[in-house]
């Protein structure tokens, strides 16, 4: 049997995008926090990675706190709560899903910093571009399953005819959503 190559994104790029935004919000100084999916999941930890590449880029970001919330809301909710009363000047949180990002955001807001602390995330969830849409959150990552259903189908049908694909591994890039570029 032939071997079907990988369609699909880069975890590590996607929060790359999310927390380098926050970053350049933040004018690149400041304390940050991230929160991670499940610590034993491949996407989570290329998720953390990216994150973490992105807050590397620039000296005066500090990453105050780095905690799991198992792609969890409540969790959310929970950790950032707990984070925020030793970390009162956190300027910006990565949250590795949309769905953790929604407790952040209520974390935040029962702190009263509703739009002093920049909230990234990623999956574009219709709740989560409603969030940027508003202004409550700062952006999501959209991790484009249209072009990576296209693209695989367009492999499968050269590989059909014969055709080896040009990559094993063939990544579609995602789209950071922003108030300047939400679908709709």
């Amino acid at each position: 049997m032939e071997a079907i190559p990988f369609v699909g994104v880069s975890d590590e790029d996607s929060a790359y995008l999310a927390a380098k935004a926050i970053c350049e919000k933040m004018g690149g100084e400041g304390d940050v926090a991230i929160i991670e999916g499940i610590q034993s999941a491949d996407n989570a930890q290329q998720r953390k990675a990216g994150a973490e590449r992105a807050f590397a880029e620039y000296p005066g970001i500090n990453i105050v706190a780095s905690q799991t919330a198992n792609w969890n809301a409540e969790e959310g909710l929970s950790v950032v709560t707990n984070i925020l009363q030793t970390n009162p000047d956190i300027k910006g949180v990565f949250c590795a899903n949309d769905a953790m990002s929604f407790g952040v955001i209520q974390a935040i807001e029962a702190a009263g910093k509703t739009g002093e602390i920049f909230v990234a995330s990623i999956d574009a969830e219709d709740a989560a571009i409603e969030n940027v849409k508003n202004g409550i959150a700062l952006a999501t990552v959209y991790n484009n399953q249209d072009a990576q259903a296209a693209k695989a189908i367009e492999v499968a049908l050269d590989m059909i005819k014969g055709n080896a694909p040009s990559s094993m591994d063939i990544v579609v890039e995602t789209i950071l959503y922003t108030k300047d570029n939400l679908p709709g």
